[in-house]
């Protein structure tokens, strides 16, 4: 099982859902947008990104510069309520580092943003 995850730039005031996102902004160049993955999600762009057999996440970038990005969180044999919270916490820590907010694509529902 899989659960998507797109990450954005978007213009104007925190938005929890993204379907109220009207405009985004750029993410930055490639070069930073795949330093700050490699420090939080190392490979995840390259092939896979691991946490033992909990999940994995693959990622890929869409823009030049980077417009978005998308990422495959994929559920592993021990997959847990703490994996979440792990995944969580990386994409806090990512979001963080590019000032973007992380959205669910199953439901829009923001899942991090700078500063949560």
């Amino acid at each position: 099982m899989s659960y998507d995850i797109i990450i954005l730039k978007p213009v104007g005031s925190r938005t929890d859902n993204l379907a109220d996102v009207d405009e985004v902004l750029d993410i930055g160049d490639e070069a930073l947008v795949l330093r700050s993955l490699g420090l939080v999600l190392p490979g995840c762009i390259q092939g896979v990104f691991v946490k033992d057999e909990s999940f994995t996440i693959e990622g890929s970038l869409s823009g030049k510069p980077v417009t978005s990005i998308h990422l495959s969180l994929k559920f592993g044999a021990c997959w847990s309520d703490s994996s979440f919270s792990v995944v969580q916490g990386l994409l806090s820590e990512l979001c963080d580092s590019l000032q973007t907010h992380a959205f669910s694509v199953t439901d829009n529902t923001l899942i991090s943003a700078p500063g949560d």
